[in-house]
């Protein structure tokens, strides 16, 4: 399918048939692209998403992240927070470091160890 115009994005990763991306405005994680096992179907549920800072901090409503909008020039540069494969997709949620994986799950790819209280970096 077609991704819709959504305005400036913090962050867009491509991989072979699909790409993701980080909307500057709201943090919100939006891929498109082929979508055979579900590696474009990001999980409900995650308002947004980015590199997760495990400092202990006070979540607010407006998180400060490199996808903050109050700081549009902070995302330059900025690696996608996740990582893609082929046929499958990881996001880490900013808000308390979970991993998400999904996509196809031939090899394991998207079971997330339960072992692993937050995660600050993923590659495929």
């Amino acid at each position: 399918g077609r991704a819709e115009r959504r305005g400036a994005w913090s962050s867009v990763s491509p991989s072979l048939f699909h790409s993701c991306g980080i909307a500057q405005a709201d943090g919100a994680l939006h891929c498109w692209g082929a979508d055979e096992q579900g590696q474009t179907n990001v999980p409900s549920g995650v308002m947004v998403w980015g590199f997760y800072d495990p400092s202990p901090h006070t979540p607010s409503p407006t998180p400060s992240s490199p996808y903050s909008p109050e700081d549009p020039s902070a995302a330059a540069g900025e690696a996608f927070p996740g990582a893609m494969g082929m046929y499958h997709t990881c996001g880490i949620a900013l808000d308390d470091g979970a991993l998400h994986c999904w996509g196809s799950n031939s090899d394991g790819q998207t079971d997330v160890p339960v072992n692993v209280s937050a995660w600050s970096f993923v590659s495929a």
